[in-house]
């Protein structure tokens, strides 16, 4: 050990006085400034090892300090095996995929003590006769791994750690005890460093052992892995509008001097060309890089239709991409005629007091989607009046209110000096906006006047009770409801905006100021949505306190981690209302970065949205029902909750994950988002002056 220590010295001296006296005088600064200059213990471990593969090589950098143009030869990553080795997934039990033997011995997640990371520790008993013994899930050891580092903390002196390699038929190859130092106060460390994988090892296993009870934690089980350069492109796989952003992702495992890209036409043609931008990396919550460098493209003011090829070049290393479509109105014509025939399709099996099955199983209510629903068909009534309107939106519209009905005639005998509750005044709002707005759609009076009633005897701020009673009284030209509308006035809200402005307008408020206020107001909210995105994606961060992350955490102990799809959608859906009183480029950014996100442009190249993408959609859909195409999953997720990492299951291994659950939420948020955008009235290419 005195030897080791005395080596690393000299090698940390020799490699720091290297780095120092190799550069001229002005360009010390820039040669140190990657490089910790006060470094100790496992952080010089890994600086020195860093320096032995070449990685803080002086061939890193020309003498004059210009970036490395050549195109490496190997890339040397550290990628983490273990999952969850702070046993934060369950709070109770064995964590998911760990054993334990002998029999009549326990082990199980511990909150009950001070652990050494996060909130929970294993606890392990010993049985009656021999020491209790566990095991790590198989931990898969690629062509690429060359060593394997692997770290845990115990409670006790006694415990013992070691890692397992297993071959192909699961038969032990060789076990390695891992090393004991003193630790973290009461806590002892059991590390190894850089151990060799044995020949015709394809896994390795963290096994822990003691003969008293012993908690442990903070387990990490890294690979050092020689990889050859690679980079593959993100795109949406849906294609992009003409007019509007235009933005591709490039992820790379290192960082090139000179990344460009050009786009070619059908016959080949160069018709843009562009540098990358920088390589940035991606941290989520808790620290967790999400392991790759990520360089945007953006080809936002190309716009020109067509089908084109999308090549990109990182100092010689090159991908294609064929098939990427530009189109004028793209989304008008495929991803929003696709959200409202799945929405007809399931549609077509609903009861008869709900509008859509819930794919899902949650039977959530459906009184605000069906509200939506109706306001989109106001907002997009000029496209509704053009040839080109989608047939299908209009008939969906009409068979909701047509339930809507139903509702409201069943709810008739409210109980004597009870309010109505929202979700009502949701259903009879909307269904009074689309007998106003929808040609085929007629509602009787009748259906309203106890809801209306009601409403007189308890007046309260509400915008979905105002929404009513406003519809209520251009439908009926009943004025008499003035005073009651300034009553239940509830001031600014994005969701009844339509109404508000309607109101002021005709000077049924006491309060005109909803012109005044709505730009403060989207900008405030825009401001807020734009502050919470993050990242190379844009995405926005679901998650803000107690640290901001990507992903939700799990709504309790054992549950999965939900998918990000309905929270990015949502925060799309908002700034989309806020860019139509405020129409700035990053508002737009932003709103096509959660789009993409849903629509492939993510680490995982993956569209969310069933049956829009060909072979980059999902492989299938977990629900109690059929999912039509259209239909928004629940989505992309953390890897688990101290691991906020982009993960989705595959078909093999769903277990309780919900991530491939089809969720009408989302799907009213996406296709809200496409309503507000395309409901701003721009001049159609069969409109232009010829």
């Amino acid at each position: 050990m005195a030897y080791r220590t005395v080596f690393y010295a000299g090698v940390m001296f020799a490699l720091l006085g290297f780095c120092v006296s190799a550069q001229p005088a002005g360009a010390q600064e820039d040669a140190l400034s990657g490089i910790p200059q006060q470094v100790q213990g496992e952080d010089a471990e890994r600086l020195i090892d860093s320096f032995l593969r070449g990685d803080l090589s002086p061939s890193a950098a020309d003498p004059a300090g210009n970036p490395q143009t050549q195109l490496p030869e190997l890339i040397f990553e550290i990628v983490a095996l273990l999952a969850d080795g702070s046993f934060e997934e369950t709070k109770f039990g064995l964590p998911e995929g760990w054993t334990v033997e002998p029999p009549d011995a326990a082990c199980a997640a511990d909150t009950t003590r001070p652990a050494l990371q996060g909130a929970a520790a294993l606890r392990c008993e010993a049985g009656e006769n021999r020491p209790v013994r566990a095991c790590s899930p198989l931990m898969a050891l690629d062509p690429e791994v060359v060593s394997v580092t692997a770290q845990v903390m115990s409670s006790s002196p006694t415990g013992r750690a070691e890692l397992c390699f297993l071959d192909a038929t699961g038969a032990l190859l060789q076990a390695v005890p891992l090393r004991t130092f003193s630790g973290q106060g009461a806590w002892v460390r059991h590390r190894l460093n850089d151990t060799q994988i044995p020949q015709g090892a394809n896994a390795v296993q963290l096994a822990l052992e003691s003969v008293e009870t012993t908690w442990w934690d903070g387990a990490e089980v890294t690979a050092n892995c020689e990889y050859k350069p690679h980079c593959s492109v993100l795109v949406n796989t849906l294609g992009y509008e003409s007019v509007g952003p235009k933005i591709f992702m490039v992820m790379a495992n290192f960082s090139a001097a000179s990344p460009r890209f050009v786009l070619r036409d059908g016959d080949g043609r160069e018709v843009w060309a562009s540098p990358l931008g920088k390589p940035e990396r991606v941290i989520g919550g808790g620290g967790f890089d999400w392991g790759a460098w990520f360089y945007a493209g953006d080809f936002s003011d190309f716009q020109d239709e067509g089908t084109f090829t999308l090549t990109v070049d990182l100092d010689g290393l090159t991908a294609e991409v064929p098939g990427i479509t530009v189109e004028f109105d793209r989304y008008w014509k495929t991803l929003f005629p696709a959200c409202v025939q799945g929405l007809a399709e399931l549609g077509s099996g609903a009861e008869a007091d709900r509008f859509w099955p819930d794919p899902s199983g949650k039977q959530e209510d459906q009184s605000l989607y069906f509200f939506n629903l109706a306001s989109n068909y106001r907002s997009l009534i000029w496209r509704m009046r053009r040839p080109d309107a989608p047939e299908i939106f209009s008939r969906e519209c009409a068979r909701c209110a047509s339930t809507a009905s139903q509702i409201l005639q069943k709810a008739s005998a409210l109980p004597e000096g009870s309010p109505p509750d929202d979700a009502l005044a949701r259903v009879a709002a909307g269904l009074l906006i689309l007998s106003r707005y929808h040609p085929d759609v007629k509602a009787d009076v009748a259906l309203f006047k106890p809801l209306i009633d009601h409403i007189r005897a308890h007046p309260a701020p509400s915008p979905w009770w105002f929404s009513l009673v406003w519809n209520y009284r251009q439908s009926t030209s009943d004025v008499s409801v003035n005073d009651l509308l300034n009553l239940l006035n509830p001031g600014i809200r994005l969701e009844i905006l339509d109404d508000l402005l309607e109101a002021e307008g005709e000077s049924a408020l006491t309060d005109a100021s909803v012109t005044v206020e709505i730009g403060s107001a989207a900008n405030g909210v825009a401001a807020l949505l734009l502050k919470r995105s993050s990242g190379a994606f844009s995405l926005y961060q679901a998650v803000e306190k107690p640290a901001p992350r990507f992903f939700a955490v799990p709504a309790s102990a054992g549950a999965p981690c939900g998918g990000n799809s309905a929270a990015v959608l949502q925060a799309a859906e908002y700034m989309a209302r806020s860019y139509r009183f405020a129409a700035r480029p990053e508002y737009l950014r932003f709103i096509h970065a959660q789009m993409d996100w849903v629509l492939g442009r993510n680490p995982l190249n993956l569209c969310v949205v069933t049956g829009v993408a060909g072979p980059n959609g999902p492989l299938q859909a977990e629900a109690s029902v059929p999912v039509p195409a259209g239909i928004v999953l629940e989505g992309i997720s953390a890897r688990g909750p101290a691991d906020d990492r982009p993960w989705f299951p595959d078909a093999s291994s769903v277990s309780e994950a919900t991530n491939r659950a089809p969720s009408l939420s989302a799907t009213f948020h996406l296709f809200n988002t496409l309503s507000h955008l395309k409901r701003i009235r721009i001049q159609m290419p069969d409109e232009k002056k010829r």
